[in-house]
C-alpha cells in the first residue's frame, strides 16, 4: 500500500475510543503489542493521564531550552557509520519550547533511544515526499535515520501502540559518532 492511500485504508480513531480499554485489546490480540508492553505502557498512559491533571506534565517530561535560535551542527554522517544518541538533557538544549530544532521535532518516542547503545546510520534524508500534496520537497537541513530505530507509539498521547514503525528523523547535533567508530 502506498502511504498516499493510508486515509482510504484506515478508519478514524474517535476521541472517545482512546479512553476505552477494549480499543487497545485489538493491538494485543492481533500481536501488534506483547502482553508485557501492553501492561507496561498502558500503566504509563494511565499514570500520565493523572499526573498531567495534577502536575501539568507527563512522563517522560520534555522541555526545550534553546530559545528561538536553535543550534546547527554537522557531522556529515554517512550510511553505515555507527552513532550514539545523545542524552535527553543534551538534546533539550538544542530544541526550542516547541521541541523543534530548525523545524524538525524531537518526539517523545525518541527518548528511549537516548544513550541506549550504538546504531548504524541507515541514510541521510535530504528530500521527502509531502504525503498531503505528493510533491517532492528538498529539506534545507539534512536529517538522519537510524537502522532499527522506529516509533512504537508507546509514549505518545494520541497514537498508542502505533504499528507503522516509522523512522524518526534525527538532527546530527542529537547524535555523536560511536567511540569505536572515531
Amino acid at each position: 500500500m502506498q502511504a498516499t492511500e493510508v486515509v482510504r485504508a484506515t478508519t478514524e480513531v474517535r476521541k472517545r475510543d482512546r479512553w476505552d480499554p477494549r480499543f487497545y485489546l485489538k493491538d494485543l490480540t492481533s500481536g501488534n503489542v506483547t502482553l508485557r508492553n501492553f501492561i507496561w505502557f498502558g500503566a504509563i498512559a494511565v499514570a500520565n493521564s493523572f499526573t498531567l491533571r495534577w502536575r501539568g506534565r507527563r512522563y517522560p517530561h520534555l522541555c526545550g531550552q534553546a530559545g528561538d535560535k536553535t543550534p546547527h551542527s554537522s557531522l556529515n554522517l554517512q550510511p553505515g557509520e555507527m552513532v550514539q544518541v545523545r542524552s535527553k538533557e543534551e538534546i533539550m538544549k538544542t530544541v526550542n519550547s516547541n521541541l523543534r530544532n530548525r523545524g524538525l521535532s524531537f518526539d517523545v518516542e525518541m527518548v528511549p533511544y537516548c544513550e541506549a547503545g550504538s546504531f548504524k546510520v541507515l541514510d541521510r534524508i535530504e528530500k521527502i515526499i509531502d504525503e498531503k500534496t505528493g510533491r517532492l520537497i528538498t529539506l534545507p537541513n539534512a536529517c538522519i535515520i537510524l537502522d532499527g530505530v522506529t516509533c512504537g507509539g508507546n509514549l505518545s498521547t494520541n497514537r498508542m501502540f502505533c504499528p507503522r514503525a516509522v523512522y524518526p528523523y534525527w538532527r546530527e547535533g542529537w547524535l555523536k559518532r560511536s567511540v569505536s567508530d572515531s
